[in-house]
């Protein structure tokens, strides 16, 4: 302490502020780095399991959508008519001898085989395909093939043979092909299917749309046998129920040149018996589509790394590569082979062998090539949940969500990926800012010290006489001070003030809570944070909520007749009632306005499900107009407007302020929910609809005039009358 007493002041007061620097600063840094590192992190795992949550939910919707088709179909009159007489000729032409190839024919579709289909085919195989293989010896095989394959060879193998409606041979499988094939195939183009196929019960793979070389073969002892679509057929033949489908999952078909296939299939029944089997051929790129977000990655929140995608139980992939489908995509564009070598460097730098890099180079792509052989995939064909840091099949450290994906009897891994590098760029930019911080101030603070030692020496004896006149009154706790300099006077001085400022800091303190919690009731968190920083207008743009805007109609008539004060009582009721529902249900209110009410959610809490909340609220609301109707004996009516989309919110205002949200989105709601209707009604926009899918009923569809704007298609929610108490 001798030491303390003999430095003068200034030195004392830099040794001093450096301390209380050191001390506190270092400690409060490190806590609110290790915090914010914390958030950050979990903000980054978080968006990897929402990206896993929306893909995983979208798939199972489209899977769900494939199987009620095929079901749907099968049942079809139309396609058990078609299957009915698809047999019927093919029988016709298996017991007739005069539909058989002559020599000429035979031969153009042993030329056709040899010349176009086989060398096509090597040249996505690892190993060149045997011809007796694939060429087909029975005579009916045989004859389709030629007369709808190798009679057209302008017609572009394997995509353009579908377009063949007749052959021209005369037979009654020609005459009802004709027939069934436009509707067949379009039905196919509709729904994304490659091919839509009609098997009767001996395995006769009587009609295809795609007119590919397993069309008229045999599916239990034919060359396409032991693929999946003959365990497909020999399954689908053995369901006993109508509504009854299976699944075979992704291999590569030769018929298509190896190129990955998957088929569903149901079964045709005719007279309460199974007259034949129904298989489609799976929407492939619609199920890459869906999970690349339409290969719009970026646009998708997957910045320039991330991406999301299948894996089967074989471990390979069941949809497209993000890096090789760009890398290549570039590649074409530019003329320049780099970006997609350096993919393919990446890869072999993994360790994948050059016979896997091959095929994906003559692919083109990574289906069932590429290896994923990563602790995702293995824990989500496990059956398991999660996220996590882990290596991934570029032998990149990714961030990355997981989940099994079930259907029918298998199983498929979806992953949410995003390189380390990116995903936690924030986290890394934070640590150094907090870094920077710190240093800047542990090299300000001394000159900070030595700048206020030298202003404060020289009065400081006057400070503390107006110190000890301003704080006479009620004395405080003494502050222990052993030095003997001009601070011992200062310390008393202050000493005696704060007794006296204890009681009136606690009062301000009472009173800056008391604010605080007021503004919190009129504008968002955000917003509040805004204001409190600075920003008279804190205007904030939300990428994604949904906007719900109400009027009350008939407020007039009932206080013309009832009196101005019931009048105002009962829209005070109104406002009270639709306070609580909001406040129930998750949807926050944004101002009260005359009989207009205007409400959000998504804005202050992001909510996933932020559009089914605000039509669920909508709902309430009607039913609340319509209690108050029944029990005031009122006549009012609810008109509501209901729109998803961007919005911006701010503050307008200074002295008496509100908060107010403005935009496109905003505007559609308003003009929606102003409508002169006879009785309450709730419209939709199509981003609305969009969202909500099947969980609400809704009337058919109207084009909505909107003043100043093109009109747009809406929909009526039908909505539930308040139950009787």
């Amino acid at each position: 302490m001798s030491f303390l007493n003999n430095l003068s002041i200034q030195s004392k007061l830099i040794l001093f502020l450096l301390l209380v620097a050191l001390l506190t600063g270092a400690p409060i840094a490190w806590i609110g780095h290790q915090s914010g590192k914390t958030a950050l992190e979990k903000h980054v795992l978080s968006a990897m399991e929402g990206q896993r949550n929306i893909r995983h939910t979208q798939c199972l919707t489209m899977l769900e959508d494939t199987r009620k088709q095929v079901v749907n179909l099968s049942s079809a009159p139309g396609c058990i008519n078609a299957l009915l007489q698809f047999e019927k000729a093919f029988q016709a032409l298996k017991q007739g001898g005069d539909y058989k190839l002559n020599a000429e024919q035979s031969q153009e579709l042993d030329k056709f085989y040899r010349d176009t289909f086989l060398p096509k085919l090597a040249s996505n195989s690892e190993t060149p395909p045997i011809d007796e293989a694939f060429i087909p010896e029975d005579d009916v095989a045989r004859y389709l093939q030629y007369h709808y394959i190798a009679k057209f060879p302008e017609l572009e193998y394997p995509d353009g043979k579908h377009k063949t409606e007749r052959c021209g041979d005369g037979s009654q499988y020609d005459e009802v092909h004709g027939r069934f094939h436009d509707n067949l195939s379009a039905f196919a183009a509709s729904f994304g299917f490659e091919d839509v196929m009609l098997a009767d019960l001996d395995g006769n793979l009587i009609y295809t749309v795609a007119k590919t070389v397993e069309f008229g073969t045999n599916l239990i002892n034919g060359p396409y046998a032991e693929t999946h679509l003959g365990e497909l057929f020999r399954a689908g033949r053995r369901l006993r129920e109508r509504d009854a489908y299976r699944f075979a999952d992704f291999e590569r078909f030769a018929p298509i040149l190896n190129r990955p296939s998957a088929f569903i299939a149901s079964p045709v029944y005719h007279d309460n018996r199974i007259a034949g089997v129904l298989i489609l051929q799976f929407p492939i790129n619609e199920l890459a589509r869906i999970v690349s977000g339409d290969f719009q990655w970026s646009n998708e929140g997957l910045g320039a790394t991330g991406e999301v995608y299948l894996v089967g139980k074989d471990r390979t992939l069941r949809t497209r590569s993000r890096f090789i489908f760009e890398s290549r995509k570039k590649s074409e564009e530019t003329g320049d082979p780099k970006p997609f070598d350096n993919v393919m460097a990446q890869l072999r730098e993994a360790g994948l062998p050059e016979s896997v890099l091959k095929r994906i180079q003559r692919q083109g792509n990574a289906l069932l090539a590429l290896p994923v052989e990563t602790e995702a995939v293995t824990q989500a064909l496990a059956g398991h949940s999660g996220t996590g840091i882990y290596t991934d099949y570029r032998g990149k450290r990714v961030v990355g969500s997981y989940a099994p994906l079930d259907f029918e009897d298998s199983r498929w891994a979806v992953v949410a990926e995003m390189d380390e590098d990116e995903a936690y760029a924030p986290v890394w930019k934070f640590t150094r800012e907090v870094v920077t911080v710190s240093a800047a101030i542990a090299v300000a603070i001394p000159l900070l010290g030595l700048l206020l030692s030298s202003l404060f020496l020289a009065p400081v004896r006057s400070l503390t006489s107006a110190a000890q006149s301003i704080s006479r009154g009620e004395m405080g706790t003494q502050a222990s001070v052993s030095t003997r300099d001009e601070f011992r006077d200062l310390a008393d001085a202050f000493n005696e003030m704060s007794a006296g400022l204890k009681g009136k800091t606690e009062q301000l303190e009472m009173k800056v809570r008391e604010n605080e919690e007021l503004l919190l009731n009129i504008l968002p968190a955000p917003a509040a944070a805004k204001l409190r920083g600075g920003d008279s207008v804190a205007t904030q743009n939300f990428g994604d909520v949904t906007v719900l805007f109400a009027e009350i109609q008939g407020l007039s008539e009932y206080s013309s007749t009832q009196g101005e004060d019931r009048g105002l009582a009962l829209l005070n009721d109104l406002v009270v009632a639709f306070d609580d529902a909001a406040e129930q249900i998750g949807v926050e209110k944004v101002k009260t306005s005359g009989a207009t009410y205007l409400a959000v959610c998504g804005l202050s809490v992001q909510r996933p499900d932020h559009t089914s909340r605000v039509v669920e609220f909508s709902q309430e609301l009607v039913r609340i107009v319509e209690r108050i109707n029944r029990d005031r004996g009122s006549r009012l009516r609810l008109q509501v407007g209901i729109n998803a989309g961007p919005v911006t919110g701010g503050v307008v205002g200074r002295n008496k302020f509100i908060y107010d949200l403005w935009g496109e989105t905003v505007t559609i709601a308003r003009r929606l929910g102003v409508r002169d209707e006879s009785q309450s009604a709730v419209r939709l926009t199509r981003a609305v609809r969009e969202r909500i899918q099947e969980q609400y009923p809704l009337g058919e569809p109207r084009l909505t005039e909107l003043p100043g704007r093109e009109s747009i298609e809406t929909w009526q929610l039908t909505t539930k009358s308040a139950e009787v108490s």
